[in-house]
């Protein structure tokens, strides 16, 4: 059994007051968005199936062994479903599920990050501005399974930073068994995984045979959650893998330009899309420009960090000396260089990866594909930031504030972007240029709610239409909303789950029962309600009949 001291540790470096700053107001910019006004979060898409999957195991009284089937006709892992089903023990309320969750992922994340700023002593401030991307405040709080992968998969790249920075045995163990568990929410995540296996095989054999009992409960316990799945896994991949690669992902991006889709990984932590593909925002037009090139900083700051992590590795094997184990190396190398090293090349082994992933199955650049290599954009995109100081071998220096050790060149590189002040104003720029996005939404969604055709009707709406929707005994309904007429009735009749009539049922039928979107003082909105119809003229031209549970 591993114990809190075993392994020598790296020594020790004192938290300035300015890091200390930094780790309140990111773990503060991470949680409250996350579980601000819940009901404001859209339950229209995989969501609801999965929290489905994960109440009908609990009324089996078993554990979920698959999660939905995916593009490829494959059923995707277990594991986000196995939380749900702790988390369906507390509330069958979706809005209580979605802070749970937000709690979960923020905090996971947002510690993460901090966590491998710290061993990889690079600028914790970078890490606030991360959390304010507004595909991740959205990701975090719904209750889609794949997105669960970032904040696990984060959580293995820190612990790995840590391990190899000090040592700890407790961190090897951590980082096996989260490198291994995104594979058990969704295949996007086998870069990641293939990368931090494949160097702990390749370079710490040693490290994994000396904890060896902790490695193998990590291992065994992510067999007993997921040996159905295990099973059904190895003979579908096997039967499928050549069709796969034959018809590729549904659409017409050929695969040349498939290869290159890595590239824009930094779009998961950008803004600059965000609110024209789902929420419009107001305000001056040459301001919101502004904030959209701003927030999109992230994908150029990618490009910039490849190119840095390529120079940074060459000058490191020209000045870093080689280390018999991470223990030697933290002591040898204080500032962290050879674990910065050997995590940029993972990361660059994680994209070469990706884009052969990507390429083979023709698989698009957006970005929820982007779910389950999420650390290694963020570590490039920081790495750009930090621009060589405090990150290229030959700097020493005790514990001082962070701003102070980062801004010292570094061997033969001078740091441009510290001696210009430039740092500062890029995560600055960034972060706000997020947080105006991410926080605008917010508002504009909790006052008007989300745009028809988008994130429509909200959680609370659905959730008050099903409890109204219980004082009668209809089995159909007319409606106009899009969600339930094509592909998603599944929101409708899973809520309906969720919130079943009371042990005193309604026996009243209508029969004129219709779902409908409001129309407000400026026209058309994407709210919803429920009325039943006088005449003809209450049912909208468009609407269509839907049944109100699972056919």
């Amino acid at each position: 059994m591993l114990t809190a001291g075993e392994g020598p540790a790296a020594p020790a470096a004192c938290l300035s007051w300015i890091e200390r700053l930094a780790i309140v107001v990111t773990l503060a910019l991470a949680v409250v968005p996350a579980v601000l006004w819940p009901g404001d979060t859209p339950w229209i898409l995989d969501e609801p199936q999965e929290v489905a999957i994960a109440l009908q195991a609990n009324q089996n009284h078993e554990l979920a062994s698959h999660g939905l089937t995916g593009n490829f006709y494959l059923k995707y892992g277990p594991l986000p479903m196995q939380i749900y089903q702790v988390m369906l023990l507390f509330s069958h309320d979706p809005r209580v599920l979605v802070v749970l969750r937000g709690v979960f992922c923020s905090l996971t994340t947002a510690g993460s990050l901090l966590w491998m700023g710290r061993s990889l002593r690079l600028n914790l401030w970078f890490a606030a501005a991360v959390v304010l991307a507004p595909q991740l405040w959205l990701n975090n709080r719904s209750l889609w399974a794949a997105s669960m992968a970032i904040p696990i998969g984060t959580l293995a790249l820190a612990a790995y930073a840590s391990f190899l920075r000090g040592g700890s045995g407790q961190s090897l163990v951590l980082a096996v068994g989260t490198a291994i568990a995104p594979l058990f929410i969704h295949p996007q995540a086998a870069p990641l995984t293939a990368t931090i296996v494949g160097h702990m095989l390749w370079r710490q054999r040693h490290a994994l045979r000396r904890y060896r009992f902790g490695v193998l409960a990590a291992l065994g316990l992510l067999a007993i959650l997921n040996f159905g799945y295990m099973r059904y896994a190895v003979s579908a991949v096997y039967q499928s893998v050549g069709w796969s690669v034959r018809s590729g992902y549904p659409g017409r991006m050929s695969r040349a330009a498939a290869l290159a889709g890595p590239l824009m990984g930094g779009r998961l932590i950008s803004g600059g899309e965000f609110d024209e593909a789902y929420c419009p925002l107001g305000g001056p037009a040459g301001l919101m420009a502004a904030v959209r090139v701003f927030a999109s900083a992230s994908i150029p700051l990618v490009w910039l960090g490849i190119a840095f992590a390529v120079s940074w590795m060459a000058a490191s094997r020209r000045t870093v000396p080689p280390a018999s184990s991470p223990a030697d190396a933290a002591y040898a190398d204080p500032n962290g260089c050879a674990a910065r090293t050997t995590l940029l090349g993972i990361a660059l082994a994680g994209l070469v990866m990706q884009s052969l992933y990507f390429g083979i199955l023709r698989v698009p650049p957006a970005p929820q594909y982007f779910f389950g290599t999420f650390p290694l954009y963020a570590l490039l995109a920081w790495t750009a930031v930090e621009a060589g100081a405090a990150v290229v071998p030959g700097s020493t220096s005790g514990c001082q504030n962070l701003v102070a050790r980062a801004s010292r060149p570094c061997g033969r590189y001078a740091d441009i972007f510290s001696r210009l002040h430039l740092r500062a104003m890029v995560i600055a720029a960034y972060g706000l240029s997020l947080a105006t996005v991410t926080l605008g939404t917010m508002w504009h969604v909790h006052r008007d709610g989300w745009p028809r055709g988008t994130m429509s009707p909200t959680l609370n709406e659905q959730v008050e239409l099903a409890r109204e929707l219980n004082h009668y005994t209809d089995t159909w309904a007319w409606t106009d909303v899009a969600c339930y007429q094509f592909e998603y009735p599944h929101a409708l009749w899973v809520m309906r789950l969720l919130n079943p009539p009371g042990p005193h049922r309604s026996t009243v039928q209508s029969g004129r029962l219709v779902i409908r979107y409001r129309t407000g003082p400026d026209g058309p909105t994407g709210r919803i309600e429920l009325i039943e119809a006088r005449s003809d003229v209450d049912i909208p031209p468009n609407a269509r009949r839907v049944s109100l549970y699972y056919p």
